[in-house]
């Protein structure tokens, strides 16, 4: 085998371990917009998930407390 062609397999090796990873964790932003960020609206992301989950769904949910003057 050439170099070109061992380089290109273990390319196309690592291309596929990647790719099992990416198909296996996704990490999804919803909620409101907060500057500098993209999220995506919450029920179109519950309804995928749940349609096309393989295996486990984990919900995390984060609340941002807001700093208010008056307390």
């Amino acid at each position: 085998m050439t170099k070109q062609g061992y380089t290109l397999r273990l390319l196309a090796a690592e291309r596929s371990a990647s790719q099992e990873v990416h198909d296996r964790v996704e990490l999804v932003w919803t909620g409101q917009e907060v500057v500098g960020s993209q999220s995506r609206d919450t029920s179109v992301v519950v309804r995928e998930l749940f349609s096309t989950a393989k295996s486990s769904i984990l919900i995390w949910e984060i609340q941002q407390l807001k700093k208010n003057s008056d307390f």
